[in-house]
């Protein structure tokens, strides 16, 4: 055996050692199994390093002897082999991880799941123990020892190939259910909400909800009133008190949000998620289905609600299933409302919160009906919403810098007109003073306010009507591609449809030199993420 070879696997240990402690605090979610594998890893550097010392004295007198002659066997290469796959895979994926996360600036992000991280540390004890038990002098019980530890290495490799072929399954099992993803807007609603507020709805209305028996909770209220924010400040009181929840958002900017399927395929992947034992559902439904055609189809709405009804029955606790904005279903409102009906009263565990605008209220009530249910039914509390609105008001004039600047009888009379006009619509407040934001003297903002619109169709004809002549084309064409896509863009994307004019004379001076402006142009219709 030469100790070259020991002495390659000894570099990847260090290696992996000094790449984990790179990665900081950001494995403190795993801190006990990451402790555990490097635990394993010191192990392991330091029964290969006595026997590359057996070895490099072999090599250097011809009178030294190996502690064992197992050294020299087959079944140690073999091992020696294993041990350096492994240790090379990890390697890689953890400095991938960071190399990728330095390239794009970004956060490093620990790469590993507990499952994962303990599959690993398992298996390097077992090598560490091979090693260990190849120093010992070639008696009967080192032997026996070493034949049931490759006969338990054996089986660890199995159990770790088993796990990757239904960690491989039920990743296909997920993208034949191409679920929607809610993740973007809940992010932006929880972040656009100033603590505090809705305290009246989520203590009052909600908490009763939770607390009692009624399978529907049904929050109705005009548009812009808050409803989104509502809904993820409920979803993160869940979330705290360690309920299994799953929370979806229907979107007029988003088409894919509209779609029956990917609502109810969204709502059985976070179950999955939350109730890891759940995944053997979807992954035995996709399976059954593969079996019968190698190219399957994406699951029906019976199909889904079926299989989400296998899954609640099995579960211990509530669930809870939060969905806002089915009024932006549009014409797919009745087959979402009979979908997710269906799901509230096909077992005992799923329990439904859904908010919706007042105009649809009437195709929401009869589709109740007909499914029997019996809700608790709540509007939006016009004065306690007034409350949160006039407090996000004063919160933006006490953070905003241009507005915080303003002369005190100024800022006074600004806030009081606001919070005399908005009526009861966050929408409303955001936009006027996403406005007033945009100016740039004292007397300008007071005379926007004097001239802002009533109402939140009025406000965005004004946004419409201010867009730059020479921008105007672009603009109609951004608005257009947004509203008809099928799922979020970034800037490049929608710059570079935006260029196409659908005709033959294309060239390349028709894309645009600065997207962004054009977006700015648009300031509260449209919204982006610099970061992504």
């Amino acid at each position: 055996m030469d100790p070259a070879s020991v002495i390659g696997v000894i570099g990847v240990v260090l290696q992996i050692t000094k790449t984990i402690y790179a990665y900081g605090d950001t494995v403190l979610e795993y801190k006990n199994e990451v402790a555990r594998l490097r635990s394993e890893l010191f192990g392991m550097h330091a029964a290969l390093t006595q026997i590359e010392q057996d070895l490099s004295l072999v090599g250097k007198d011809g009178r030294h002897t190996l502690a064992s002659p197992n050294l020299e066997s087959p079944q140690f290469r073999q091992m020696l082999d294993e041990t350096h796959t492994i240790l090379e895979q990890l390697a890689n994926t953890l400095q991938e991880d960071i190399s990728r996360s330095r390239r794009l600036a970004r956060r490093i992000i620990w790469p590993l799941k507990r499952p994962q991280i303990q599959d690993l540390a398992t298996h390097l004890e077992r090598l560490k123990s091979f090693f260990i038990l190849a120093t010992i002098r070639d008696t009967l019980e080192a032997t026996r020892d070493i034949q049931l530890s490759i006969k338990a290495l054996r089986q660890s490799i199995q159990d770790i190939q088993q796990s990757k072929e239904e960690q491989t399954l039920y990743k296909d099992a997920i993208r034949w259910l191409n679920p929607g993803d809610p993740q973007s807007i809940h992010t932006a609603a929880s972040s656009a909400r100033l603590d505090g507020t809705n305290s009246w709805f989520i203590t009052g209305p909600f908490d009763n909800w939770v607390s009692g028996t009624s399978p529907l909770l049904w929050l109705n209220g005009k548009p812009g009133s808050g409803k989104t924010c509502l809904t993820a400040a409920c979803v993160h009181k869940l979330q705290q008190k360690r309920c299994a929840v799953a929370y979806f958002y229907c979107s007029y900017n988003d088409l894919s949000s509209q779609e029956p399927h990917r609502i109810l395929s969204s709502l059985i992947v976070q179950l999955c998620q939350s109730q890891p034992t759940a995944r053997r559902f979807p992954v035995s439904a996709y399976d059954k289905v593969k079996s019968q055609n190698s190219l399957p189809n994406a699951p029906d709405i019976k199909t889904l609600i079926d299989l989400f009804g296998q899954m609640t029955n099995t579960l211990n606790s509530t669930f809870f299933i939060l969905i806002d904005g089915v009024d932006e279903c549009g014409k797919n409102l009745a087959i979402v409302l009979r979908a997710i009906f269906q799901i509230a009263t096909g077992g005992k565990r799923a329990r439904l919160m859904l908010s919706s605008t007042e105009n649809v209220a009437h195709i929401i009530q009869e589709s109740i009906s007909k499914s029997k249910l019996t809700p608790n039914t709540v509007s939006m509390d016009l004065g306690k919403v007034s409350g949160d609105i006039n407090d996000y008001i004063n919160t933006q004039f006490s953070q905003q810098p241009k507005l915080k600047m303003l002369r005190r009888e100024l800022k006074a009379s600004l806030i009081e007109r606001l919070q005399r006009q908005h009526h009861g619509s966050f929408r409303w407040t955001y936009c006027t003073i996403d406005d007033l934001t945009r100016r740039h003297t004292p007397k300008a903002i007071e005379k926007a306010l004097d001239g802002v619109a009533p109402t939140l169709g009025e406000i965005y004809m004004g946004i419409l009507q201010g867009v730059p002549d020479d921008m105007v084309q672009a603009a109609a064409s951004m608005l257009q591609c947004l509203v008809s896509s099928l799922r979020q863009l970034t800037i490049s994307e929608l710059s570079e449809a935006v260029s196409f004019t659908f005709s033959d004379d294309f060239d390349e001076d028709d894309r645009l030199i600065e997207p962004e402006a054009v977006v700015h142009s648009l300031y509260s219709l449209v919204h982006y993420d610099l970061s992504s």
